[in-house]
């Protein structure tokens, strides 16, 4: 991972001053998917047969990567916070000619809902409201 991280500091300060990226580290970015994916079925303590036959893909709401926290309470309520499903995320990236194009890649969706202080979710209701679609509305972005 340090090794990982420092590479890419490296080419993140690189771009930054306005240098090429090198075809050996243009190589190295493309394959970073598959370099995450690794390390995290290798961090996997429980990867069992199941989850070998399935990739590491979630196979119920229960394995989603989604989560909800309380951040804040009053008397009566309290504010969560929850991830949901990946959205897609394009953002304009120069490249090796100076000129720009569209990098693409996955977010996580952000919600941020007020429920009765004694009924905060748990991770696993609120992974199963996201598969049901009963989630509340994201939250809306301001212009002012």
């Amino acid at each position: 991972m340090i090794e990982i991280y420092n590479r890419l500091e490296r080419l993140a300060r690189e771009e930054l001053a306005g240098e090429s990226i090198s075809a050996d580290d243009n190589e190295w970015l493309e394959t970073m998917g598959s370099r995450f994916e690794l390390l995290w079925l290798l961090a996997a303590e429980d990867l069992d047969e199941s989850n070998a036959q399935t990739g590491g893909m979630a196979e119920s709401p229960n394995d989603m990567g989604a989560v909800v926290a309380d951040i804040m309470s009053n008397l009566g309520e309290a504010l969560e916070i929850g991830t949901g499903f990946i959205d897609i995320l394009d953002v304009l990236a120069p490249n090796d000619e100076s000129q720009f194009q569209v990098a693409r890649g996955g977010v996580y969706s952000y919600f941020e809902f007020w429920v009765p202080r004694g009924k905060r979710l748990t991770d696993e209701e609120w992974r199963q409201m996201l598969v049901d679609g009963t989630e509340p509305d994201r939250p809306t972005v301001r212009t002012e």
